[in-house]
C-alpha cells in the first residue's frame, strides 16, 4: 500500500509541475504575441499607434521585469522613434489625439528604469524634445510646437524631464 501512495503521489506531483510549466509557457507566449502585435501598430496611423501604446502601457509592469530586457528595449527604442516621428515627420499639426499619443509615449519612457545603451536614447530623445520646444519657429511637418509645448507644461512628469540641464553638466534625471 505505501509503494502505491508513493506512485500516485509522484505522479500527483509530476502532474502538477506539467500543468504549471504549461500555463508559464502560454502566458510568455501571449506576452510575446501581444509585445508583436504592439509593434506592428507603432508603424503608422494615429489608431493603430494609439492601440500599440495602450497595449505596452498594458504591459507596462512586465516589460520593467529583469528577465524582460529583449522587450523593453526594443519598445523604448520603437516609442523613442515615434516620438520623434510625432516632432518632426507626422504632418499632424495640433491633432490632439496625436498630442495624447505624444504624452502617453513620453510619460511612458520615463516610467522605464533605463540601462546604460537606453539612457543615451532617451538622452537624446529628451535633447530634441527641449530644442522643438524652445524652437520659436514651426516646421512644415510635425506636431504644432505651441501645442507640444502645451502638453509638456501640463504633466509634471515631463515637465520636469524636458527642463533645462543643470549648469554643471551632470543632469541626476539621466543617471542611473
Amino acid at each position: 500500500m505505501s509503494a502505491d501512495l508513493i506512485v500516485a503521489l509522484i505522479t500527483l506531483l509530476g502532474t502538477l509541475v506539467v500543468l504549471i510549466w504549461n500555463i508559464i509557457d502560454r502566458s510568455r507566449s501571449s506576452f510575446e504575441a501581444r509585445m508583436s502585435q504592439a509593434t506592428e501598430f507603432l508603424t503608422g496611423q494615429t489608431q493603430r499607434r494609439s492601440a500599440g501604446i495602450a497595449i505596452i502601457s498594458g504591459f507596462n509592469r512586465r516589460l520593467l521585469r529583469r528577465r524582460e530586457t529583449t522587450w523593453r528595449i526594443a519598445m523604448i527604442l520603437l516609442l523613442c522613434a515615434q516620438a520623434v516621428y510625432l516632432l518632426e515627420q507626422s504632418d499632424q499639426g495640433s491633432r490632439p489625439d496625436e498630442i495624447l499619443n505624444l504624452r502617453r509615449i513620453l510619460e511612458l519612457l520615463l516610467g522605464f528604469s533605463f540601462q546604460s545603451a537606453e539612457q543615451v536614447e532617451i538622452t537624446m530623445l529628451a535633447q530634441r524634445i527641449k530644442s522643438d520646444l524652445e524652437s520659436a519657429s514651426k516646421s512644415s511637418k510635425g506636431l504644432n510646437r505651441e501645442e507640444v509645448r502645451m502638453m509638456a507644461t501640463q504633466s509634471p512628469i515631463i515637465s520636469e524631464w524636458t527642463k533645462p540641464a543643470e549648469p554643471s553638466g551632470q543632469d541626476k534625471r539621466y543617471r542611473n
